[in-house]
């Protein structure tokens, strides 16, 4: 499997050995997130999901859906949970996607906008679902989010391989909303909370190939206007 960071909460994975099945999570307007481009050919997708209905991770414009003939190789499953701490009063409902690649039981997670406080949305049942994923996309900038620290505890509770941080600004990449905090303040955080970090200089992980040993990592954003990687 092939995941690539797009930027502020936009993933996208691959089948990459086998089908080549690509499923996008929370593509952004084109536009709206200071910083980045249009996500152009990285939008390519067969299935995109979306944890709400914001634009900065609803941009349909965004993304291109393409057909596809076989079975999806994924299995995807949800977590309904809120957007904020008082059950959507603020900001409305959020969805956590679950998606593991069935031929090799490869577990991904997805926690879009999550704001709910974390001992309410762990029940037995989701912190079942929840736990072991090899990787977590997690949001950690605060401000429409949970909290850092309480992206510190969902990690310790439900102990991913890899906690992946997303939803930042970056002031190395310039680019993300001026309110939010930034992925260094949370490696910073991981560092005083005993987890190895690493703030990494590349923007996807080949799970066949890369042998990843951190427990927290903040990945560059491919589409970001400043990361000279990008093919305009």
């Amino acid at each position: 499997m092939v995941i690539e960071y797009m930027g502020h909460s936009c993933v996208r994975i691959k089948d990459f050995q086998d089908t080549g099945y690509k499923v996008v999570f929370d593509p952004y307007e084109k536009g709206s997130v200071e910083g980045y481009r249009d996500l152009g050919d990285e939008g390519r997708a067969n299935v995109v999901l979306y944890s709400h209905e914001h634009h900065d991770h609803y941009g349909k414009d965004n993304v291109r859906v393409e057909p596809f003939e076989g079975e999806c190789p994924f299995e995807i499953q949800k977590i309904e949970s809120y957007h904020d701490g008082e059950h959507g009063a603020l900001r409305g409902t959020n969805t956590i996607h679950i998606v593991t690649l069935k031929a090799s039981g490869e577990k991904i997670i997805h926690y879009g906008d999550l704001g709910q406080d974390i001992d309410e949305l762990l029940t037995p049942e989701n912190l079942e679902l929840l736990s072991g994923a090899d990787y977590a996309f997690v949001p950690v900038g605060e401000v429409y989010t949970i909290t850092q620290d309480q992206a510190i505890d969902l990690i310790d509770r439900t102990k991913p391989k890899t906690a992946i941080a997303m939803h930042f600004r970056s002031d190395i990449y310039k680019c993300g909303y001026e309110n939010l905090k930034t992925e260094q303040e949370f490696m910073i955080k991981g560092m005083e909370t005993c987890h190895d970090v690493q703030l990494a200089p590349y923007s996807y992980i080949d799970t066949c190939e890369d042998t990843i040993l951190w427990e927290i990592m903040a990945l560059m954003p491919e589409c970001c206007k400043a990361n000279p990687t990008n093919k305009k």
